[in-house]
């Protein structure tokens, strides 16, 4: 597990991780949030910026996942017809 030194509005983390090219997106993905809810919201604190820009994140995470679970099943359904058509329409 590899060490990679980020900032995210000037602060500097080091982070650990498997893929450094993965968790730069991802801070790059955060940096981006916050400086668009920091914009929206210039009156809030940034506790409460760092709360709404958690929460996008967390929200687009669970569309992915949503979409990858009907992704997945439609595939699923998919494997099974043509399982079907090939046992109904193969000689033995």
């Amino acid at each position: 597990m590899g060490k990679i030194k980020v900032k995210i509005l000037g602060n500097e983390y080091t982070l650990k991780g498997e893929n450094e090219s993965i968790i730069k997106s991802a801070v790059n993905e955060v940096e981006e949030q916050l400086k668009h809810i920091m914009e929206k919201y210039k009156d809030e604190s940034i506790q409460t910026v760092f709360t709404l820009t958690a929460i996008n994140i967390a929200e687009k995470l669970k569309l992915c996942e949503f979409k990858s679970k009907v992704d997945t099943n439609y595939l699923i359904d998919e494997i099974k017809k043509i399982t079907l058509y090939l046992i109904e329409n193969t000689s033995t």
